[in-house]
């Protein structure tokens, strides 16, 4: 294999190849979505742990995937219960920032503690949309007008000349209101 000097990649006869880069012998076994390694495993077995406040880079690591893997699977074989599962985490971590707010010794604990508090109501807002978020997101780009048109009588105004050259304006105009 020749390597050119204005180039990254080897290069052999039929032109330039890319270096493969990936997983090293001994890392994650799941390596670009493959699902194989959770093939056996307990989807209640996997929610319980992620109920015991372990986190999805845990139990992703502990069956030798990745987290968004470990997520996909979740979705693909259990959705509902996962879903279920993320609104009681969520719901959690709501009530301690919220028990964390009435109790903080100073203002830094405070902060982190609002912090916590919006990034709970975030997730909660994005899992259990019937009840802490909207039911339908905002259309973007519509803009929606609403006219309420009623017939009105024309203004009847007349000009009329006065004794002294002055202008008097007489008239009568109607509002109608539906």
């Amino acid at each position: 294999m020749e390597q050119s000097a204005n180039s990254v990649l080897p290069t052999t006869e039929q032109g330039p190849q890319e270096t493969k880069r990936g997983p090293k012998d001994g890392q994650l076994a799941h390596y670009k979505g493959q699902l194989a390694p959770l093939k056996d495993a307990d989807p209640k077995e996997v929610l319980d742990l992620y109920l015991a406040e372990k986190s999805t880079k845990e139990i992703a690591e502990g069956y030798g995937v990745t987290r968004s893997a470990l997520n996909q699977w979740l979705l693909k074989t259990v959705e509902d219960d996962w879903k279920q599962a993320q609104v009681l985490k969520a719901l959690k971590r709501k009530e301690d920032a919220e028990d964390a707010i009435e109790t903080a010794p100073d203002a830094l604990s405070l902060a982190r503690a609002r912090e916590s508090l919006k990034a709970a109501q975030w997730d909660l807002e994005r899992v259990c949309r019937r009840i802490y978020g909207t039911d339908q997101p905002p259309e973007t780009g519509r803009v929606t007008i609403s006219l309420n048109l009623g017939v009105a009588q024309t203004p009847q105004i007349a000009v009329q000349h006065g004794n002294n050259g002055q202008s008097v304006i007489e008239g009568q105009s109607q509002v109608v209101d539906k």
